[in-house]
């Protein structure tokens, strides 16, 4: 992205909607990366919560094995 800026900022000809469509799908993949970000958190959130009273700490490990029991 950084080289496609540089290209546009020498570039005296340039359409500002080139500019702006660069610009919007940074702002995208932000968005995208943040959504991310707050289901992961969700998920960490419910199994932080599920063990409260565990000590094993099953219910995240039961997750990462993608729903297999750990023994």
């Amino acid at each position: 992205q950084i080289d496609e800026l540089l290209r546009l900022w020498r570039d005296n000809k340039r359409p500002s909607r080139k500019v702006r469509a660069l610009a919007e799908r940074h702002r995208q993949s932000i968005v995208d990366r943040m959504n991310a970000h707050r289901s992961t958190t969700k998920v960490l959130t419910r199994l932080i919560e599920a063990c409260k009273e565990m000590t094993a700490g099953l219910p995240i490990l039961e997750e990462m094995a993608g729903g297999e029991t750990v023994n």
